[in-house]
């Protein structure tokens, strides 16, 4: 399926990460049907998630499909949302290596950017403090540049495309990540596309962009 990604682990319809929640993949609000892709199809619908970037109306979706791609990773996923939370809480069970990351999805129309004007650092800062987390990363179709990135780097918030993380998953699928490898996607302040890919790039790993 051209411009697909395939999906790395197992789930079904029934999968509790996909609904109600379980020990390692725990989420607190029902996915939409988009985010259930993961979960009824062994392909992961990139055009569903390029669309969802840009539909500003239903911005819930974009979440919810970002938490899924982050599950497919390995992640633990709690879909959080709502006035003064972040959009999605990540842990990546390492035992003592154990990290977190709050998660803010921007969408934004097409041909448009996400600008300095659409994010709230302070906010991202706050809640990385409130729930103990290690990382903050900001994920958008687009970023216009300039104050954004200034201020990402400032707050020590990471910025990452949608593409990008698209790209990851796709080489996920080939040669699966550990959680201790794609630590590094959240440890750059500012724009970290450029970390996203070179990450795995030993060889071995390389496999082909995702196709549009």
């Amino acid at each position: 399926l051209a411009g697909c990604c395939r999906a790395v682990s197992g789930g079904d319809p029934g999968h509790p990460g996909a609904g109600g929640g379980d020990g390692r993949g725990v989420t607190r609000r029902r996915p939409t049907s988009a985010a259930r892709l993961f979960w009824t199809s062994p392909y992961f619908g990139c055009k569903e998630i390029r669309a969802a970037q840009c539909d500003t109306s239903q911005p819930g979706t974009y979440e919810a499909l970002l938490g899924e791609l982050f599950r497919k990773l390995g992640f633990e996923v709690e879909f959080l949302g709502g006035a003064g939370k972040p959009d999605v809480l990540l842990t990546g069970r390492l035992g003592s290596q154990t990290y977190s990351a709050v998660i803010e999805a921007k969408t934004c129309r097409e041909s448009s950017v996400v600008d300095i004007g659409r994010v709230n650092y302070g906010s991202m800062r706050d809640h990385r403090e409130e729930h103990e987390a290690d990382y903050a990363l900001l994920v958008a179709p687009a970023f216009s540049g300039g104050k954004v990135v200034e201020h990402a780097v400032r707050d020590k918030v990471g910025m990452m495309t949608t593409e990008a993380l698209i790209s990851v998953l796709r080489r996920h699928d080939q040669f699966p990540f550990s959680l201790t490898e794609l630590r590094r996607l959240f440890e750059t302040p500012g724009l970290s596309d450029g970390v996203a890919a070179e990450l795995g790039r030993d060889g071995a790993r390389l496999v082909c962009e995702p196709e549009d």
